[in-house]
């Protein structure tokens, strides 16, 4: 097999979540959601596109209450904050 010359590398990609970091604190907000909805929304549009959790309820066949939603908000912030680099990562870098 060939090598490809190091210069013509022009990317390394890599997946994130499981890999490279971790969510510390799993909360699964879009996963509540989707719980027994009829949506006209697929979960790989919801995990691919930059869609905020009330554009994702708003494809959704059954309503939320505004504490539902807020409470659903703050628990994808607690998510994204818990996010950490995997152990080891660190010296991989």
């Amino acid at each position: 097999m060939a090598q490809v010359p190091i210069h013509e590398i022009r990317a390394v990609g890599f997946d994130a979540f499981g890999t490279l970091v971790a969510i510390t604190d799993k909360r699964q907000p879009f996963r509540t959601l989707l719980q027994g909805a009829v949506t006209s929304i697929s979960a790989e549009e919801i995990l691919t596109r930059p869609l905020k959790l009330r554009e994702v309820v708003a494809r959704l066949t059954h309503e939320f209450g505004e504490g539902d939603l807020l409470e659903l908000e703050q628990d994808l912030q607690a998510e994204c904050a818990s996010v950490r680099l995997r152990p080891g990562i660190a010296a991989i870098w």
